[in-house]
């Protein structure tokens, strides 16, 4: 679901009124006071098993993601004249699940929700740094919608395809004619990443639009979808930094800024919708939610996509994540190697600490996550 409204502020519609720079809500129907919770929470209500978070700084007197339904909701009109009143909207952007408010009036402290929906705000010379929901491919004439989907099963929204759905999705789109070198699913978009120099040539309307019910966006080029905004020496760096981590026996952690780290997650275990963070002394503490996966083939696997007697698609897993970063620290590519950690609430059963992998690379609004399960598979432990 995708809306955008770019307009002045709406005329006011009277609602419970709400000021985004105090911990308090003055409504009077509610007796809460945000101040009684500890300093050590950092949400009103933390769900780590879907979207729906509500940051202890979000003052919405309503919400945008429906727990029922498990999806996000458009708002009314009587709640968008609240958004675009409280914070001084130049601008609102609903590319769920993540909602951009430009506005030149930036609330302090800031939230990291508004009405349980993840919130950034940007200001107005800043907006060119940001996707807001849209990343460029440049093969989208090669999907047809009109074609079949070439897998028997629909992917619920708002929820990561699991290992077993990854590779039959892989394999249905080998059967296509699609030679495949990554697959990333984020939100509610499908991005799939093609081999170049093995001499296929696809043509216009040549492959599925529709892969498990998520419309599909294609990329053929030399250089991955998304190292436009990456440094490709950094990533070297990177890739060998982490290396150097797993062969560590022991996995020295305790000393991660400003985390307490209890235990190493699984990738399986990760849910989008579900928040961590990552500190630094340049960066400051910087938030992700989680919001999909990527695939990426192993060399020799995209070679064998096609072959129904090969025994299993070889890929490795990243987990992908929207970035707030509310301390405006330097570059968080300084965060390269650094634990992302689980959230905590003290006020539910969320106990936080767990390693959900470690920062790979990222840039204003997306990271990307190297993870942890063949550590967690071979049983090493934190010390």
């Amino acid at each position: 679901m995708t809306s955008t409204a770019s307009r002045s502020p709406m005329p006011q519609i009277p609602i419970t009124p709400t000021n985004p720079n105090t911990t308090s809500s003055t409504t009077t129907t509610s007796s809460t006071n945000v101040n009684t919770l500890s300093p050590l929470t950092n949400w009103k209500s933390l769900n780590q098993t879907a979207y729906g978070s509500r940051h202890i700084h979000d003052p919405a007197p309503f919400t945008l993601w429906n727990p029922r339904a498990k999806s996000f909701r458009d708002p009314t009109d009587r709640e968008l004249s609240w958004l675009f009143s409280v914070y001084n909207a130049k601008q609102l952007d609903l590319s769920y699940p993540v909602i951009t408010i430009v506005t030149d009036t930036i609330p302090d402290p800031v939230p990291l929700t508004i009405a349980c929906v993840a919130v950034r705000l940007v200001r107005s010379a800043e907006v060119g740094l940001f996707r807001e929901g849209v990343v460029e491919t440049n093969a989208c004439d090669y999907a047809d919608e009109g074609l079949p989907d070439p897998v028997g099963f629909r992917l619920r929204m708002w929820k990561s395809p699991t290992e077993a759905q990854v590779e039959r999705i892989v394999r249905a789109l080998g059967g296509a004619g699609a030679n495949v070198k990554a697959v990333t699913w984020a939100g509610p978009w499908c991005f799939v990443e093609l081999v170049t120099g093995d001499r296929r040539v696809y043509g216009k309307g040549s492959l599925p639009g529709i892969i498990a019910g998520r419309t599909v966006a294609y990329h053929h080029s030399g250089r991955g979808l998304f190292e436009d905004v990456r440094d490709e020496a950094s990533l070297r760096d990177l890739k060998d930094s982490n290396q150097t981590t797993r062969e560590n026996p022991g996995l020295h952690l305790g000393g991660v800024l400003g985390n307490s780290i209890t235990r190493l997650v699984r990738s399986n275990e990760i849910v989008d919708g579900a928040w961590c963070s990552a500190n630094s002394l340049s960066t400051g503490k910087v938030y992700f939610q989680c919001i999909g996966i990527r695939a990426v083939m192993r060399a020799s696997s995209s070679q064998s996509q096609t072959e129904t007697k090969t025994p299993g698609v070889e890929y490795e897993i990243e987990r992908v994540f929207s970035v707030f970063n509310p301390s405006q620290g330097w570059k968080i590519q300084n965060l390269r190697g650094v634990p992302m950690v689980e959230e905590s609430s003290l006020l539910e059963r969320y106990k936080g600490g767990g390693v959900f992998g470690f920062f790979r690379d990222g840039d204003y609004d997306m990271a990307f996550c190297t993870v942890l399960d063949d550590i967690v598979d071979a049983g090493w432990e934190l010390c």
